[in-house]
Parts: C-alpha cells; sequence; structure tokens
C-alpha cells in the first residue's frame, strides 16, 4: 500500500497505569480491520495508529473506550486527567496498606508453621486456617487491581504480567483451600500475600517516578498562551488560539508570549526565544521576521500575521513528535510483559501435562491435581515481575543520592553501549545566561566606572543583558529617583538623570542614530551581544556578553573522550558563538539547529549503527532527547525535556554525566541476569514439577528463593562511587565564569 494511502492518527488515553494497559490497548487497535500498525505508551498517555484512509477515527476511539479507558484528541487537555491520577494512587496506597497489615500477621503464622513451633496438627491446621482468613482481605482486595487489569488483557488476547500474577494467586490460594479441606497445614497464603504486596510496591513506585511525563508533555502546550488578542479593525477580541485563522492578525504586548506562528506585521522589538530555539540571548525581530508561538515579547508591542493558528503551530508539532518518541522506549521495561504472554499459555498446558501424566502413570487424580498446582506454584512469576522494578528501585535511589533520576528502564540495556555523546549549548555546557566577559572602555572613563555608568542605566531594567551587566558591576546599584528612563523597544535604555546627565546603553545601531560613533566592530574578540555606553554625547566603550563556558566542562569532555566516546556539540546559537566553544573543547560542532535538525541529527548517527546519548536541557532539545538511545536531560531543563529523557541529572553542569553512564551500565547489566535468572528457573523446576518430583511446598520454598536471588543481585545496582558535583547554581544574575578583567581592553 503507498505511504499516501495511510493515516497517522493520535489519542490521548486517560487511565493507564501500567505497561500492561498499554499493551492490552495496543493489541486491540491492532485488531481493528484497516489498522496497519499501533504503538501505545501509558509513559504519555498517547496512542498512534498508522491505519488506512478508510478507517474512522470515531471507530478507533470506540475500541479503546470498550476496555474501560478514556479518549481524547492528542493535544486536548483532561481536565479531570491530574484528579484521576490523584485517585488512582489513593487507592492503590489503601490497598497497600491494607496488604502489609493483614499480611504481616499472616506472615507470622506461615512462619511459625515452617518452623515447626505448634504442640499438635490441630493446633497447626487451626493457625493455617488463620493464616488463610487474615489473607482473605489482601487477596480479596488488594489484588483487585490485578484480576481487573488481567481479565481485560486477556479478553484483548494480550496477557500480561497481571494474567499471571492472577493465575499465581488463584493457584496458591486454591491449593491452601484444598489442603486445608484435606486436613493438610501445608497452605500457600503467604506466597499470595508477598506476591501481591510486592507488586503494589512496584507498580506505585513506577506510577510515581513515570506519571509526570505525560503531564510534562501537556504543560508544553501552556508555554503558548490559551488566549490570543486578535485584532479586528481598530479593536481587540479574545480567542482561543484554535479560533484564529490564517491572515489573522493578532497583538502581543511587553511580557506576553505569541499565541500562534507568524510573521511581523508591525513592531520592532527584542524577544525571549530561549524555549523554542535554546538560544540564550535575546533576538530583535522587525517586520516580516518570522516568530513562533511560546516565544516572550521582552520589550515593545509586535502586531503578527498569523501563519499557524493553534493545533499547527511548531510548539504543537513538538509536542506530538515528542509523544510519538516516547511511545517508542522502553522496549526492556515491556519486556516481561512480553515473555508473560507465552509464558501464561505454557503454563495452562505445563499444569494440564502434569496431570494426565499423573493420572496416566497410575498415581491417581488427587496426586494430578497436586502435581498440577505445583506446576502453577514453581511457575509463579514473582522473581520475573520483579526482576524490572527492584533493580529500577534500587538504581533510581542511589541515583537520586549522586543526583541522578532514572526515568526509563529501556535505556538502561543500552547505556553500556554508548559510543556517541551530543551535547546542547545553553544551559548543559555554558552557563544558560549571559554574562559580560569583555569591557572595552575608551581614554575618557576606565573599565570599572564605564561599567557602573552602565549599571547604573539598567539598575530598573528585568532585560537579562541589563541583569549581566548589574552583576559585573555590583549587586546593590539602586534605581535612581527622580530620573527619567526609557526604554527603547529593541534598541536599548536611556536615562536623564535629575542633574540633567543623559546615560545611553544599546546596540551600535541606535547610537548612529544618535549621531553617536560607537566603537569599531572589529575591536570584538567574543561572538555574543554589544552594548555601548554613552554619557551625554561622550561614547565611554562597549560591553561584550556571551553565553560563557561551565568551568568543569572541559575536563568532563576530556574524560569522556579518554572513554572513547565521540562528543558532538548540536546547538540553536549562530555559527559564530558554538565554534568558539567547540574549539576550545576540542570537540566537533553543529550550529543553528532547530528541533527538528536535532532529531535528524541523531537519526543520522544511528542509521551509521552509532549508539548516541543526546545531552540538553531546552525545550527544543525534546525530540532529540526522547530519539537518543540515552537523552539526558540536565540541571534547571524544563518540564518536556525532562518527560523527554531516559534519565535527568538534578545538578546543573555536565559533571554527573560520567557517574550516569556508569550508574545506567551497571543497572542495565544487573537487569539482564534477573531475567535470565528467572527464565532459567523455571526452565530447570517447570519439567521436574509437571515429573512429579516437586511438590507444592517445595515449589513455594523454590519460588521464595528465585525471588531472594534477584533481590539480591538487584542490591548490586546501587554500587557507585561518590560522584562529585562542582555545578553553579542557575541564577539569571549569577557571577560571569569568566573573569571581566581577562578581557578588558582600553582604548584611545
Amino acid at each position: 500500500m503507498a505511504e499516501t494511502d495511510t493515516i497517522r492518527s493520535g489519542f490521548a488515553v486517560d487511565g493507564m497505569f501500567c505497561g500492561g494497559c498499554a499493551a492490552t490497548v495496543e493489541r486491540t487497535l491492532t485488531r481493528v480491520p484497516g489498522v496497519i500498525s499501533a504503538s501505545v505508551s501509558f509513559v504519555s498517555d498517547a496512542a498512534l495508529v498508522q491505519h488506512e484512509a478508510g478507517v474512522r477515527r470515531a471507530d478507533l476511539a470506540a475500541a479503546i473506550r470498550r476496555l474501560g479507558y478514556g479518549v481524547r484528541p492528542l493535544d486536548e487537555d483532561a481536565a479531570d486527567g491530574s484528579s484521576a491520577r490523584d485517585a488512582f494512587q489513593r487507592r492503590h496506597h489503601i490497598r497497600l496498606a491494607v496488604a502489609i497489615c493483614f499480611g504481616m500477621w499472616t506472615m507470622l503464622a506461615s512462619f511459625l508453621s515452617y518452623l515447626g513451633q505448634w504442640p499438635t496438627e490441630d493446633m497447626a491446621w487451626i493457625a493455617a486456617l488463620v493464616g488463610g482468613v487474615l489473607a482473605m482481605p489482601v487477596v480479596l482486595y488488594s489484588g483487585s487491581a490485578f484480576y481487573s487489569l488481567g481479565w481485560r488483557s486477556l479478553r484483548a488476547g494480550a496477557p500480561g504480567m497481571e494474567a499471571l500474577i492472577s493465575l499465581a494467586v488463584i493457584a496458591a490460594v486454591t491449593v491452601s483451600v484444598v489442603n486445608l479441606v484435606r486436613g493438610v497445614t501445608y497452605v500457600y497464603f503467604d506466597a499470595a500475600v508477598m506476591l501481591i504486596t510486592f507488586q503494589l510496591i512496584a507498580r506505585l513506585t513506577d506510577f510515581s517516578v513515570r506519571r509526570t511525563a505525560g503531564d510534562a508533555v501537556r504543560r508544553l502546550l501552556q508555554l503558548a498562551p490559551k488566549q490570543a488578542r486578535r485584532v479586528v479593525g481598530g479593536d481587540h477580541e479574545t480567542v482561543h488560539p484554535r479560533a484564529l485563522e490564517t491572515g489573522d492578525t493578532i497583538e502581543v504586548r511587553s511580557g506576553e508570549r505569541i499565541s500562534a506562528d507568524g510573521r511581523v506585521a508591525s513592531g520592532h522589538c527584542r524577544i525571549d526565544s530561549s524555549v523554542v530555539t535554546g538560544e540564550a540571548l535575546p533576538r530583535t525581530v522587525k517586520i516580516d521576521a518570522e516568530v513562533s508561538a511560546g516565544e516572550m515579547v521582552i520589550d515593545g508591542v509586535l502586531r503578527i500575521a498569523v501563519e499557524a493558528p493553534g493545533g499547527k503551530r511548531r510548539i504543537d508539532a513538538l509536542a506530538t513528535e515528542v509523544r510519538r518518541l516516547i511511545v517508542g522506549k522502553g522496549a526492556l521495561a515491556r519486556l516481561a510483559d512480553h515473555v508473560a504472554r507465552w509464558l501464561l499459555p505454557v503454563i495452562l498446558l505445563a499444569a494440564v501435562a502434569a496431570f494426565l501424566l499423573a493420572v496416566a502413570t497410575g498415581a491417581g487424580w488427587q496426586d494430578g491435581i497436586s502435581r498440577a498446582l505445583a506446576v502453577m506454584i514453581v511457575t509463579c512469576p514473582c522473581a520475573l515481575s520483579l526482576a524490572v522494578p527492584l533493580v529500577l528501585t534500587t538504581a533510581a535511589s542511589t541515583g537520586a543520592r549522586h543526583g541522578i533520576i532514572l526515568r526509563d528502564p529501556g535505556a538502561l540495556e543500552k547505556a553500556s553501549r554508548i559510543d556517541t555523546i551530543v551535547f546542547d549549548k545553553t544551559g548543559t555546557l555554558t552557563s544558560g545566561h549571559p554574562a559580560v566577559v569583555a569591557v572595552h572602555a575608551t581614554s575618557a572613563t576606565s573599565r570599572a566606572e564605564m561599567l557602573r555608568t552602565a549599571a547604573r542605566a539598567e539598575a530598573g531594567s528585568l532585560h537579562p543583558l541589563a541583569c549581566a551587566i548589574r552583576t559585573a558591576a555590583e549587586h546593590d546599584i539602586p534605581v535612581e529617583s527622580g530620573a527619567a528612563v526609557q526604554e527603547i523597544a529593541g534598541s536599548g535604555i536611556e536615562m536623564t538623570t535629575v542633574d540633567g546627565q543623559v546615560l545611553r546603553v544599546g546596540s551600535a545601531a541606535w547610537f548612529r542614530a544618535c549621531g553617536l560613533e560607537p566603537l569599531p566592530c572589529h575591536i570584538m574578540c567574543h561572538a555574543g551581544s554589544r552594548v555601548e555606553v554613552a554619557v551625554n554625547d561622550t561614547v565611554l566603550g562597549a560591553i561584550e556578553l556571551a553565553d560563557t563556558l561551565r568551568p568543569e566542562a572541559a575536563d568532563i569532555i576530556a574524560r569522556l573522550q579518554r572513554q572513547g566516546r565521540a562528543v558532538v556539540l548540536a546547538s540553536g546559537d549562530g555559527e559564530a558563538t558554538v565554534r568558539g566553544i567547540a574549539e576550545a573543547l576540542g570537540i566537533d560542532w553543529h550550529a543553528a539547529m532547530r528541533p527538528d535538525q536535532k532529531l535528524a541529527l541523531i537519526e543520522q548517527y544511528q542509521a551509521g549503527g552509532r549508539h548516541v546519548a543526546f545531552v540538553g536541557d531546552g525545550l527544543n532539545d525534546g525530540p532529540a532527547l526522547a530519539a537518543a538511545d540515552l537523552g539526558i536531560a540536565v540541571g534547571d531543563a524544563n518540564d518536556l525535556a525532562r518527560s523527554a529523557a531516559a534519565m535527568g541529572l538534578l545538578a546543573n553542569g555536565v559533571t554527573p554525566v560520567a557517574n550516569a553512564l556508569t550508574l545506567s551500565r551497571r543497572a542495565g547489566r544487573i537487569l539482564r541476569q534477573n531475567l535470565a535468572w528467572a527464565l532459567l528457573y523455571n526452565g530447570i523446576l517447570l519439567p521436574l514439577a509437571i515429573a512429579g518430583f516437586v511438590d507444592p511446598l517445595f515449589a513455594a520454598v523454590a519460588m521464595a528463593a528465585s525471588s531472594l536471588s534477584v533481590s539480591l543481585n538487584s542490591v548490586r545496582a546501587g554500587w557507585l562511587p561518590h560522584a562529585q558535583t562542582d555545578a553553579q547554581p542557575a541564577d539569571g544574575c549569577a557571577d560571569s565564569d569568566t573573569p571581566v578583567s581577562l578581557y578588558a581592553s582600553t582604548h584611545a
């Protein structure tokens, strides 16, 4: 079928709380006639379906609703999304409390029975009965969520871990009840209680880590305002961005964010584009300049001719792209569900085979039932179901102590093979905010005096460049009372003091318009922004500002290169700025990159056989973070970057990157060991149980031993040397990483 004959539809699915839910929805969608493929992720609450043009979206949505889940457009906010998740957590916390409270006494009764502490068989039988009664609230209430999800998955033909857990609990309770009826004191209520309790802990831990991912993608859309000021004749009307049409004109004022993509129809000002392009310094826009939703107007008023209204903006496409990439991740985390899909029928067939073998060999139907139940217990998925969450919990707690937050276990498998690391510049290798890097003073003043003059004029401004100038001069310069201050949009600031002096700080073009001759451009020694400073008609000099390299960056890059990894810089900043940073670090570089170009770069490396890690912090890094084999969001990364990344670093620098790679590599190796051990355990004991060499009691002990071995092995995932962090706090008015005096100069 031609690519043009297919359509890709996206839905937000409410009510999914685990990988099993996603697998059930995915399997159901693939069964709809005309559906070519479906990919579902509970991480981002998203379902993406590729289907023939004749398939109606309403039919796809109806298929999902029949499973009991809510469906809505992918980019539409859910009014009750947060409350539904809160209710889920409350219910499961109550279930866990019940499981711990009643399970504690059940385990005590079972432990005393194992030790043979009852003086008579009658007392032992009563103790077993009491243990069973105490286990019922856990089995009937705490485990109810697993039975419901297991039944849904069976109906959809995609049995996952929930179906296996349900089967194991039913097997353990059934054999226990049968033994009590027969007067036998060997019961396995403790096995059922343990399985339910461990799974509740694992699900709550997993859910608490992942629930913010879908919310973060939705918050991305909130970066663009939900209201637009449309110009109608000489008046304005407030509308939703989706109500705009191509060709409409909207007005955006100082301090407001742009609500739609378009071109400047009138106005001249500076805008903050960092959330879209990642560029740290503001840019000046004039008539016909292209602007995007989410950018903020710093000064002045813009009128914008709309080219892409709500739903068709770059920021909408970015959210959809990140969702698509997140949906495709987490393969290792879902491995247990894939194993469970074929393990469930194998267990049932093995139990039937054990029963028939016992009857055929003359052992009798009672022994056949015992063998069948032993098969179900010995194949109880305790070890299999704990293999992933225990490693995740251990690695997550260890990483948290070192400022490393693990989010996606699927990346752990690939971390050991990372051979290429792509860094974003702004906020990653650099501080993420402008700082004064050079001061060029004429003979009319000193460098320090010129800085103080500029800071005096900028004392009341919130502009990032003004903040950097005040930081370089001194922090406590007060706003002068009685002075007249005028900010000229896109040009600079002019202050008339009470004694009549006129202080100007702004662009060279504005100075020329005022009849002042700025310093020659050739004296600039850094790529970045430059402002001129003047008092009355005397030009005092110029100040250069740039996003500065973090002091620890060079050491970290050198360490990664010594480990045999290629390091690349990919930034949305201009060529001169990026080249300067890359040459200082001795790495390859790519400049002026849009989000789609960063994504293409990652995919190009992967197509060439490389295993790529991407380190970034901005909204524009979201697609690259999601597409990389290992996405790492650093420091003050925004919500989208954190949700798209497999790993988050709390520190603002790049120091923890090497430690994060070490932790993920170790955790991935141990996770694979756990899965291998769990499967090996089933492979050895299953045929023995079918042949009658394993009774239900030994099966329960073996199951506990397997779970214990997995638990002990998972502890090793927490072995990591203490990480050193030299990162500086992210502060818009922080001190410059590079001393100004190193670049100061005086010109006659």
